[in-house]
């Protein structure tokens, strides 16, 4: 026995992980560049622009710190930025990631183009906890739309080696969150 008493499903909050797991699936399938992130509660669109990620999280989860932390960086035409952090915790060999884990042997300030699975790339759920922060580098802009899923993704030691490997310590440490308030939905505001 674990301790904890039953389990209690909400069926509209079941219904709501399902169809913003379906919408997130849809978008996934699309290439980067057309792929689009909603704003909290409005339809702006917010294109991927980049990928980067922190070898050490920048953030933690009910006082877990990850080993790495992958943030894509969205931005509005107008240049509002919102980011969806993944975090990264040691497992299994991820063979979705490998491509990207893979590159991590690229020299410094080279290039390398390769091919990402997106939909399989991030986890099943995609429960979220929001908020508007800011950059996590300088010049540690304000303003930023905050999106970290709440089940990080298992890549294996070799493959978090590799990331470390690459970049390894170059994570802000927490913040504390000075009033900010987090929010814990589905991703699609």
């Amino acid at each position: 026995a674990s301790g904890q008493g039953p389990e209690v499903k909400d069926p509209e909050r079941e219904k709501a992980r399902d169809e913003a797991r379906k919408r997130l699936e849809e978008e996934a399938k699309k290439p980067p560049q057309d792929r689009k992130v909603p704003e909290f509660g409005s339809d702006k669109d917010f294109p991927l622009v980049q990928i980067h990620f922190h070898a050490g999280s920048e953030h933690t989860i009910n006082g877990e710190q990850f080993p790495a932390e992958v943030h894509f960086v969205h931005k509005t035409a107008e240049g509002e930025l919102a980011v969806l952090g993944v975090m990264i915790t040691e497992g299994a060999e991820n063979a979705a990631w490998a491509p990207f884990t893979g590159a991590m042997g690229t020299a410094k300030d080279a290039e390398a183009e390769i091919q990402l699975d997106w939909a399989a790339m991030l986890p099943t759920s995609k429960m979220t906890y929001r908020y508007t922060g800011s950059l996590t580098t300088p010049p540690c802009t304000e303003g930023v739309h905050w999106m970290l899923l709440e089940t990080p993704v298992e890549l294996s030691a070799d493959q978090i080696a590799a990331m470390k490997a690459a970049y390894d310590g170059n994570f802000r440490p927490v913040q504390p969150l000075n009033g900010r308030e987090v929010q814990m939905d589905s991703s699609e505001g």
